[in-house]
C-alpha cells in the first residue's frame, strides 16, 4: 500500500510540474520590403529619387539592408553601388513600417536596376521570435536617355519643289510654298542646327 502511495504522489508532482510550465504561444513575424522609383524615364543630368520602404506585422528594435545599383550609369552621394544602411525606430515610437528615400543623378545613357539585399529586421515583441521574415522585394529599374538639345533652330531646310517665301533663315519658323498644278507632292529636308536635337515632319 505505502509503494502504491508513493506511486501516486509522484504521479501527481509529475502532473504539477508539467502544469506549472507557462506555454508560450511563438508565432513567426512576417514582413514586406519594397523599392520604387520617383520616374521611370529619365535623361543623363536630371535626378531622381529611389525609396526602399517596409511595412510588417510587429513593433521593429531595427532592421538593416543593403541597396545596390550600377555606378557607371547613376550616382549617389561618392558611393561606388552600394548603400548599407538600417531603420533605428525609438522606443516608444512602436514602428511597424518605415521608409528610406535616396537621390540619385543620372551619369550616362541605360537602364540600371536597384535591388535590396542583406536584409535584417528585428522586432520587440519575443512572443513573435526575434527575427522577421521578409518576402524578398522586386528591384525596380529607370530608363536613362541621351538629353536633347535647347537648340531648336535649323541649319537648312529644301523643299523637292517649289520655293521657300521667305527665303530660309533660322530664326524664322513660319514659311509658305508655291507650287505648279501638277505638283502633287513635296518632300521636305529638314538638318538641326543641333546634332543632339531631332528632327520631325507631319502632315500630307
Amino acid at each position: 500500500m505505502k509503494q502504491f502511495k508513493g506511486k501516486i504522489l509522484i504521479l501527481l508532482t509529475f502532473i504539477l510540474i508539467v502544469t506549472a510550465v507557462p506555454i508560450v504561444n511563438v508565432q513567426a513575424a512576417s514582413g514586406t520590403m519594397s523599392v520604387s522609383v520617383s520616374s521611370a524615364n529619365v535623361n543623363v543630368g536630371d535626378t531622381f529619387s529611389v525609396t526602399v520602404s517596409y511595412s510588417g506585422s510587429t513593433v521593429l528594435i531595427y532592421s538593416q539592408w543593403t541597396l545596390k545599383y550600377d555606378s557607371s550609369l547613376v550616382s549617389y552621394d561618392g558611393k561606388s553601388g552600394a548603400i548599407p544602411d538600417r531603420f533605428d525606430p525609438d522606443e516608444g515610437n512602436n514602428a511597424k513600417s518605415f521608409s528610406k528615400t535616396y537621390t540619385f543623378k543620372a551619369k550616362e545613357v541605360g537602364t540600371p536596376t536597384f535591388r535590396v539585399e542583406d536584409i535584417g529586421v528585428y522586432n520587440m515583441d519575443p512572443a513573435d521570435g526575434d527575427t522577421v521574415t521578409v518576402s524578398t522585394p522586386s528591384a525596380a529599374s529607370v530608363k536613362i536617355s541621351a538629353k536633347g538639345s535647347s537648340n531648336a533652330n535649323l541649319s537648312s531646310l529644301k523643299l523637292s519643289a517649289g520655293s521657300l517665301s521667305p527665303a530660309f533663315s533660322n530664326d524664322v519658323t513660319s514659311y509658305s510654298v508655291s507650287v505648279p498644278n501638277s505638283v502633287t507632292s513635296i518632300s521636305i529636308s529638314a538638318v538641326a542646327a543641333d546634332a543632339k536635337a531631332k528632327v520631325s515632319v507631319s502632315g500630307s
